[in-house]
């Protein structure tokens, strides 16, 4: 930490000027740098890199931004979520759950339907961040995604959920016809660390899919391991 406010605004300044360097990694580490910083005077020429011909630099300040968090900058953040380069939308999706907003789910919620499966997995990740109880019917739609990532990302998030809220349909969907549903369903169960689910996850252990059972044991040695539970 710089603690002469001098020595403060000449870093400040040399960053910012370095954001115009003609070289695109140059600029990229500035706008990494000033996000190290966090300091919101510089938010002006970082949303100005967001809009920077190279993805690079254009990621780098979404994740500075990220660092700093401020609410005033969400408009601008939610016009870039359209970015060309899927990258550049995972970051963007990952800062935007960094503010506290009434529109921030429902943005979220769309990302979830993204064409590339790194802006969903961000998507799921950080709906499981805020927990928000409006998030639940999307995350367990992904649990159906066509991606690995996605689906496990979806299934840690519920287990970030109220238990009241997610445990019958997680139950539920143990006995899905789908055997990676199923896994994910437990892998999100034992997240969850509810004991009562423990029946359900033992009857888990005759499945006819090795995935599913072993992801039921860890499961319920996720939910031992806070509940004392012994398992023979």
């Amino acid at each position: 930490m710089i603690h002469d406010p001098s020595h403060q605004q000449l870093v400040l300044d040399t960053l910012s000027t370095n954001l115009q360097d003609p070289s695109a990694a140059i600029r990229a580490k500035a706008a990494q740098a000033l996000g190290q910083i966090g300091d919101t005077t510089i938010l002006p020429q970082l949303l100005t890199a967001l809009q920077d011909p190279e993805p690079s630099v254009r990621q780098q300040a979404a994740i500075a931004l990220g660092h700093i968090g401020q609410a005033t900058i969400l408009p601008q953040l939610l016009q870039a979520i359209h970015d060309p380069a899927s990258n550049v939308r995972a970051s963007i999706v990952q800062t935007i759950a960094t503010i506290d907003h009434p529109s921030i789910v429902p943005t979220l919620l769309q990302t979830l339907q993204d064409q590339d499966p790194i802006v969903r997995t961000s998507s799921t990740q950080a709906l499981g961040q805020l927990s928000a109880p409006a998030a639940i019917p999307g995350l367990f739609g992904a649990l159906k995604d066509p991606d690995t990532e996605v689906r496990h990302q979806a299934a840690i998030a519920l287990g970030k959920m109220s238990p009241e809220a997610v445990l019958p349909t997680l139950l539920n969907a143990l006995h899905h016809s789908d055997a990676s549903i199923r896994q994910q369903t437990a892998i999100a169960l034992g997240h969850l660390k509810s004991e009562a689910a423990v029946p359900a996850l033992l009857q888990c252990l005759q499945d006819s899919e090795n995935p599913v059972r072993e992801s039921a044991i860890e499961a319920l040695g996720r939910i031992g391991s806070n509940t004392d539970l012994a398992i023979a």
